[in-house]
């Protein structure tokens, strides 16, 4: 049996999760499927947005550049598009580490997935630069995406890369309702 002072190191020692969050969920944010409204919106609360404020303080809350999931992001949401642009120190550039990680992923994927999702006109695609950050920063991933074959939560789970939904993040954060 650890002592008190042995159990007290090994809570110092205890790491604060990183989170990566994907696009789906920066959207999902301001707005949901069928909602004219934000589904969480800063007055209704504000526990959410301050905990976000903190992690992102904390460099525990990043993402990938702007050349992919912002992209995503401004494309679809203005309010998404603000916060964003409020919060860019949370976009993570692709460095070596990311790269180094990348063929890897691609084996994960189906190659007629892969094929389609490289050559679409226009778009880049951030999935598995996402899943590398994750691996590369030993982050959990926030993605709003289904648990399904050449998706997110299952390529990043073959990796050992946990991933939340916005609920089980919420979850995670201690984020509650009084």
């Amino acid at each position: 049996m650890a002592s008190k002072k042995q159990q007290l190191e090994l809570f110092k020692k205890e790491k604060e999760e990183i989170y990566c969050i994907d696009a789906s969920s920066i959207i999902n944010l301001f707005r949901h499927s069928g909602l004219r409204y934000s589904p969480y919106p800063e007055d209704i609360f504000p526990g959410l947005w301050e905990k976000l404020e903190k992690l992102i303080k904390t460099g525990r809350l990043i993402s990938l550049s702007h050349n992919t999931v912002l992209k995503e992001v401004r494309e679809r949401d203005d309010e998404a598009k603000k916060w964003c642009e409020k919060h860019k120190k949370i976009f993570k550039d692709i460095d070596d580490c990311q790269i180094s990680k990348i063929e890897d992923i691609k084996t994960q994927y189906s190659k007629r997935h892969w094929e389609a999702e490289i050559n679409r006109k226009g778009r880049e695609w951030a999935d598995p630069w996402v899943i590398a950050l994750a691996i590369c920063e030993e982050a959990l991933i926030i993605s709003d995406e289904k648990n399904a074959p050449d998706r997110i939560p299952y390529i990043a789970n073959h990796f050992g890369i946990t991933t939340l939904n916005l609920m089980d993040f919420f979850r995670k954060i201690g984020l509650r309702l009084k």
